[in-house]
């Protein structure tokens, strides 16, 4: 009987061992289960990190200025009249030759991502061409002289803004003023009036066309930037588009229909896209009827220091 005793409680000794040995197991693996979680938990919340909208750029507050050239080529467009005979012309490829400008801007950069600045761009060109017309009576030999100054003011209110790590926007309104001298000169000869010498009028025949546009309106641009290496290399292109109002002074000699004319308000509108090469086109408008200047196209390029 004693020895059965002993027995049972050896064997309940060693339920209990084995037990605290399950309770431990249990335990680890318990704690084992909560550092899972904890882990689990932890990448949920990165995920859900990675998706949210990225702060704002931080930006340095300060002034900051800039200047650099442009190799642009001016876009131009004329009807004309030569003795009677109506007709289109346009120079070489309608195109003249790439000219030399410049551009500066001055701004303030606010720590909010703000910014406000003021940039001036200049450039002029001047291109001569010939043509001819030939009908059942006259032979007429022309030469035209064109002559271009394009002068732009804008003052822009801007806020950058990131839509992710590398790509950010920005946003811009703002005030353009444009002064644009669009002159021409054609001189006519009739090549039979002086082989014959029929008539008794000169065989020359000089029209000056002087025609100045001037107009101030809003400005709409955006500036995507993207930075694909995550340093100072940024790749970056802008588009906008102005309404202008202004007024169209037109004149000449000798006196005739330009002369008369005189000045003519109207509305015009730009639009222009760019990326290391910009691109401006003038839409057809009233205050184009008269205007051979239709936009350019060429490279620019800038430095810049901020303070």
């Amino acid at each position: 009987m004693l020895l059965e005793v002993k027995a049972k409680q050896g064997r309940l000794k060693q339920e209990v061992t084995q037990g605290k040995k399950r309770e431990s197991a249990l335990q680890l693996e318990l704690t084992r289960t909560q550092d899972e979680l904890v882990i689990a938990k932890q990448q949920l919340d990165q995920s859900f990190a990675d998706t949210e909208e990225p702060e704002e750029l931080a930006i340095k507050e300060g002034f900051f200025i800039s200047a650099g050239g442009l190799y642009v080529r001016p876009l131009i467009d004329s009807k004309f009249t030569l003795n009677g005979v109506t007709g289109s012309f346009r120079m070489p490829g309608n195109e003249m030759d790439y000219e030399p400008g410049f551009q500066v801007s001055l701004g303030y950069q606010a720590a909010d991502n703000w910014d406000y600045r003021l940039k001036f761009k200049h450039f002029s060109a001047k291109e001569k061409s010939t043509f001819g017309s030939l009908s059942s009576i006259l032979v007429v030999f022309a030469q035209q002289e064109y002559q271009l100054k394009r002068d732009v003011l804008d003052f822009e209110l801007g806020k950058q803004f990131a839509l992710s790590d590398s790509v950010s926007l920005r946003m811009s309104v703002g005030l353009r003023y444009a002064a644009l001298k669009d002159n021409y000169k054609t001189t006519e000869r009739d090549i039979l009036r002086d082989i014959f010498g029929l008539g008794l009028a000169p065989s020359f025949t000089t029209t000056k066309n002087e025609n100045d546009f001037w107009g101030i309106g809003p400005r709409l641009t955006a500036s995507p930037t993207w930075k694909p290496f995550h340093n100072n290399f940024r790749i970056f292109s802008n588009i906008g588009t102005t309404f202008l109002m202004g007024q169209y002074e037109f004149g000449g000699s000798p006196s005739g229909r330009f002369t008369d004319l005189g000045n003519k308000e109207g509305f015009v509108t730009i639009v222009e896209a760019g990326a290391g090469y910009q691109f401006e086109h003038w839409l057809d408008s009233d205050l184009t009827d008269e205007l051979l200047y239709r936009g350019f196209h060429g490279s620019y390029g800038t430095i810049g220091v901020k303070f």
